[in-house]
């Protein structure tokens, strides 16, 4: 059982951590379309 938790703990992480990635994915994406839309587009 012990073992069963760690690997639902990690897969709550690792889980977690996709979300967190895929929110900031699409921040960026919809910052640079907006950015990209209403100018030259950002300036790396």
């Amino acid at each position: 059982m012990d073992t069963l938790k760690l690997l639902f703990s990690d897969w709550t992480g690792i889980l977690s951590a996709l979300v967190i990635l895929f929110m900031l994915g699409m921040g960026v994406y919809f910052g640079w379309l907006f950015i990209g839309s209403s100018g030259d587009g950002p300036k790396s």
